[in-house]
């Protein structure tokens, strides 16, 4: 997935294009809801409390959750 702000997030698992396309688009419709929920449960379990400071966490997630 690639966000306006132009950052690409790998989607969870790999598709194929083996059906017909509405077969296809709902498969990248799960694939991409899939990948926000495990990018959101990665950002949330990568919070420090207050084991390090906010701006450094920032940077190591992926900032598209951040905006949801």
């Amino acid at each position: 997935m690639v966000s306006p702000e132009n950052e690409v997030v790998n989607l969870s698992e790999t598709l194929l294009a083996t059906q017909n396309i509405e077969g296809w688009l709902n498969d990248l419709e799960r694939s991409m809801l899939l990948t926000v929920y495990d990018k959101t449960k990665a950002c949330l379990e990568a919070y420090p409390p207050f084991k390090e400071p906010r701006k450094e966490w920032i940077y190591k997630v992926s900032r598209i959750i951040l905006f949801f």
